[in-house]
């Protein structure tokens, strides 16, 4: 470690600076929204999976039947 007065006077300006704040907060902030999407879209890919079983099950149609996914296993 370089505790010398240059180098602490270079470290303080670059801690301080408004630059580097931005793009630390910019970054903060999209790392924030995307783990939000990935966890709203897992949210609303379980409530639809789970939607969609229930529908199979209480109503015996033939819809269910030609759905991909269902058809293998029923």
């Amino acid at each position: 470690m370089n505790y010398g007065k240059k180098s602490v006077k270079q470290k303080k300006k670059a801690l301080q600076s408004t630059s580097s704040k931005l793009g630390r907060k910019c970054l903060l902030t999209f790392s924030k929204v995307l783990l939000l999407c990935v966890i709203a879209i897992g949210i609303i890919g379980i409530c639809a999976g789970l939607g969609d079983y229930r529908f199979c099950t209480y109503h015996h149609t033939g819809g269910c039947n030609s759905h991909p996914i269902l058809f293998l296993y029923l």
